[in-house]
């Protein structure tokens, strides 16, 4: 192994929340369109909390999931349950009732805890359409379909849910519960017997379960540790060399590992303020990021587009705009191919490919690089049908191993998901050469037409250097004579039209002729189907293509 990043303290959460109100505990941590909490005011919150859950039962190694947006209740709940060392089960905000019928149970979940409304929605509606035995239900959940079910606590700060004391109306299954004020705890349940809890909790334990789906629609739990997710977030800031205390838009859902360690992860290493909403328009958006003075932003492109063009347009003068808003002249195109760029999955809480110091451009003899290889991290490039090692700068399937790796996944056994050798196969295609990482798209996704191979990475490339373009996906679809043609679902930048046929002129004048599309259908932002990790639904997509695409 290449070793394991070192800290200044215990590698768990409570202890880095320890720190950052030591250090950071009157500069505010998370500000939302109508809040603002200071570290010490999370820290005071999320210890209440976690008070009041120690007194209903939930303890350490406690399965809770959870459905919120991206608001100061995700973030208090979550710090609660690392706080007792309870499991953390975030559930997507894109899920529907069938798919987190399917999580829970997947997930032998103990607690669920979800707001009275989410995005407008009802979720005592949601919550019983998700699990309609709970009709029938006089009391809390037993149910043989989700027979580790105990509890369902709303965030109800309006009274309309049963509360302990038998108060008010609402489901007999539902309590309701505000995270933000929950009624005092035990006298048991004090300050000495939490920081007895808070102590018991080692770096070993395991902090999260993050769903994903990959490309397919079957979930998966990641398992990840207090440790790992400690160290890395810190190893990754330490390794893109940003200022400290930067004002950082989170538009990227808390509930996906981009969310928890790209940037909550991030901003707690360094002291940063969150700046959330949790139903993004964009006018509530602009406005915050104007008030809060926006130091950087992590959205969909979509959104970010939008967001600039506004802000653009408004009358606020350059240096009224948040930063990442300026305007700034084109790098030439020789130093941008030589921008690190960093790429992550799940498995690896995100980042496995670091961008590297801001402004650190990548040697020109390895122009082409993704980015640089995430220090203490352990890699190896195999032939992906015979899992041989393949040399330095050869391609093949991306494999990789240390401490920023996965625990372990639910309900599956460790040789389900690593080799002998304890190696990660990622699935990605790539190649390593000094000290940096080649990408070249995910193996699964290689389109094999006229038994040629063709990376959708690289047609998206061309695809998206089109200036009309926002965003594109490129996919596989079924073809009798070539087994699979090329077809491209491409999002047009904001107020312009694109012309299918200009694109593909564009290709054939960069790509092979078979990497061409052979259809190409322009869709609206709010057309591209997602899965529940936020992820192209591929499915969807080749239906949507087949169906609206023009053909070429």
């Amino acid at each position: 192994m290449a070793g394991t990043p070192e800290l200044g303290f215990r590698a768990t959460v409570p202890e880095l929340l320890r720190r950052d109100v030591a250090q950071y505990g009157d500069s505010d941590f998370v500000v939302g369109p109508d809040s603002r909490l200071t570290y010490a005011e999370v820290d005071h919150h999320s210890r209440r909390l976690a008070a009041s859950l120690l007194a209903q039962g939930v303890t350490k190694g406690s399965r809770v999931a959870f459905r919120f947006g991206n608001t100061p209740e995700w973030l208090v709940l979550w710090l609660a349950l690392a706080r007792i060392g309870a499991v953390a089960m975030p559930l997507s905000t894109l899920y529907r009732p069938a798919e987190v019928r399917q999580v829970l149970a997947l997930a032998d979940v103990e607690v669920l805890v979800v707001p009275r409304r989410l995005l407008g929605e009802d979720q005592l509606a949601f919550v019983e359409a998700a699990l309609p035995e709970l009709a029938g239900c006089d009391g809390p959940p037993h149910l043989a379909a989700m027979p580790m079910l105990r509890t369902v606590l709303v965030h109800d700060t309006e009274g309309l849910v049963h509360d302990t004391d038998g108060g008010a109306t609402g489901p007999a299954w539902a309590w309701s519960l505000d995270l933000m004020a929950p009624p005092p705890p035990p006298v048991w349940a004090n300050a000495d017997f939490l920081e007895a809890v808070e102590r018991s909790v080692v770096p070993a334990d395991p902090m999260v379960v993050i769903f994903t789906s990959g490309t397919t629609a079957e979930p998966k739990g990641v398992v990840h540790t207090h440790g790992a997710w400690v160290r890395h977030t810190a190893n990754v800031a330490d390794h893109t060399d940003e200022p400290f205390g930067l004002k950082v838009y989170a538009g990227m859902p808390f509930f996906w590992v981009g969310g928890l360690s790209t940037i909550i992860g991030a901003v707690m290493q360094r002291g940063d303020t969150i700046l959330c909403v949790e139903k993004p328009t964009l006018d509530v958006v602009v406005d915050l990021l104007v008030r809060e003075g926006c130091d950087r932003a992590m959205m969909w492109p979509n959104l970010r587009e939008r967001v600039v063009a506004r802000l653009l347009d408004g009358e606020w003068t350059e240096e009224q705009l948040p930063a990442f808003a300026r305007p700034v002249p084109p790098e030439p195109p020789e130093l941008a191919e030589r921008q690190g760029q960093s790429l992550g999955m799940t498995e690896t809480l995100a980042a496995y490919i670091v961008s590297g110091p801001a402004g650190e451009l990548i040697p020109e003899e390895l122009r082409g690089a993704h980015g640089r290889q995430v220090p203490y991290l352990d890699y190896r490039v195999v032939d992906p049908d015979t899992g041989d090692a393949r040399p330095d700068g050869e391609y093949g399937e991306i494999c990789v191993r240390g401490y920023a790796l996965m625990v372990g996944m639910v309900k599956r056994e460790r040789h389900e998901y690593l080799d002998a050798d304890g190696w990660y196969h990622t699935g990605d295609r790539g190649a390593v050469r000094g000290g940096y990482v080649f990408f070249g798209g995910r193996l699964k996704d290689l389109i094999k037409s006229s038994g040629a191979n063709v990376a959708p990475r690289e047609v998206e490339a061309v695809l998206n250097r089109h200036p009309g373009v926002l965003t594109s996906v490129v996919v596989g679809l079924p073809d009798p004579d070539r087994e699979e043609i090329v077809g491209a679902a491409v999002v047009p930048a904001f107020g312009l039209t694109l012309d299918a046929a200009e694109l593909v002129a564009e290709c054939k004048a960069n790509l092979s002729p078979y990497k061409v599309p052979r259809r190409i259908a322009v869709i609206d932002d709010a057309e591209l189907p997602l899965l529940g990790t936020g992820k192209p639904n591929v499915a969807a997509l080749r239906e949507l293509i087949t169906e609206r695409g023009a053909s070429f």
